[in-house]
């Protein structure tokens, strides 16, 4: 499986947008993307959740876990991609 271009990961009908249904495929097969893609998919994140009046402020650093459920797959950025 290949890393995506920017014309696979960026939406043509939604300039400057990912192409959410194409991320939802590549990250359910367990595909990559490269370093570029992952920092615009976290400063978008970013962005939206400081802008949620519940979400918490906490200190540096913190540490991430996850379940042994979901094996810490790339799938759990999944849900990140309705926010688009």
């Amino acid at each position: 499986m290949t890393i995506p271009t920017d014309d696979q990961f960026f939406s043509k009908t939604e300039k400057g947008k990912p192409d959410v249904a194409f991320l939802k495929n590549h990250f359910y097969r367990e595909g990559r993307i490269n370093e570029e893609h992952a920092l615009y998919i976290l400063e978008k994140a970013t962005r939206l959740l400081r802008a949620e009046p519940n979400v918490l402020t906490v200190d540096s650093p913190v540490t991430g876990a996850t379940t042994a459920y979901t094996g810490g797959s790339s799938s759990n950025l999944i849900p990140f991609s309705s926010l688009w």
